[in-house]
């Protein structure tokens, strides 16, 4: 999966690039599986880190669980669309 585009991002020179990314490997609100916990749930947002050269370091899933409840994160290498 390639990088995401950052947007609405907080930057430092020394600690780097913190922000939403632009856009979501999916629909927001679509039905994944965290492939870590085995759970269901409703991605709502990314969150990408970037180095203070540029380099992605590390890009979040949040996802809120089928039902209601506490949201949780999760690599977004680890989520997976779940089909009907």
């Amino acid at each position: 999966m390639p990088s995401l585009k950052v947007a609405n991002a907080e930057e430092s020179s020394i600690m780097g690039t913190l922000g939403h990314a632009e856009e979501l490997p999916f629909p927001r609100g679509t039905l994944v599986r965290d492939e870590r916990t085995d759970r269901a749930g409703y991605l709502m947002g990314v969150l990408v880190e970037s180095s203070p050269d540029g380099r992605v370091v590390s890009e979040t899933a949040y996802l809120r669980p089928v039902g209601g409840g506490r949201e949780w994160d999760t690599p977004i290498g680890r989520i997976q669309v779940v089909m009907s």
